[in-house]
């Protein structure tokens, strides 16, 4: 086991102050401004309004943050290259 398996293992917050320090280098999201945006959501994502745990989205051409999803629904824009119109026609196929 290494010393990141160790510290994991010993610091049950350890994981979440890594999160904390990622937002913070990638998105310049503080914890008190990523607490603030998840409370301004009432904890939900907007996408399914499950609460889940919310993870950062952000627009991969400019970078910019455009709010908290669930980690389902990150990935699911993802994997549709945050194209609205494939996401209109996924939309459209699954009303069929």
């Amino acid at each position: 086991m290494n010393i990141y398996q160790l510290r994991k293992h010993r610091d049950p917050k350890f994981l979440e102050k890594t999160y904390d320090r990622r937002r913070q280098r990638e998105y310049g999201i503080s914890p008190e401004i990523f607490e603030e945006m998840a409370l301004a959501q009432g904890y939900r994502c907007p996408i399914c309004r499950r609460k889940k745990l919310l993870v950062v989205d952000h627009d991969h051409e400019s970078g910019v943050v455009r709010g908290l999803l669930c980690q389902s629904c990150n990935s699911g824009l993802g994997f549709f290259k945050d194209n609205p119109v494939w996401l209109k026609r996924a939309a459209r196929y699954l009303l069929r």
